[in-house]
């Protein structure tokens, strides 16, 4: 790939790649209890900074009034949309 002068390189967002294996890792944490009991009435909101495919913020959908998240990886957010339709 030739670089013209001033031009920078397109970064490379490797999760466009990794998201398809990503919700199949065998030693994912069992860390959804621990954020539900975060959670005190079903009136909250909740925002999950880094939500990835949603592996945190689908299971909670239930547990609380509204919920937002946030990834730099379209990729990941494209995963959790379906996730949720």
């Amino acid at each position: 790939m030739k670089i013209l002068k001033n031009e920078k390189p397109m970064p490379i967002d490797i999760r466009t790649e990794a998201v398809r294996y990503y919700d199949l890792n065998p030693t994912m944490f069992d860390d959804i209890p621990f954020y539900r009991d975060r959670i005190s009435s079903r009136e909250m909101s909740v925002l999950e900074l880094g939500c990835g495919t949603g592996r945190v913020l689908v299971p909670l959908v239930q547990d609380c009034a509204f919920i937002h998240g946030v990834d730099v990886s379209e990729a990941m957010a494209v995963i959790c949309r379906k996730k949720l339709t």
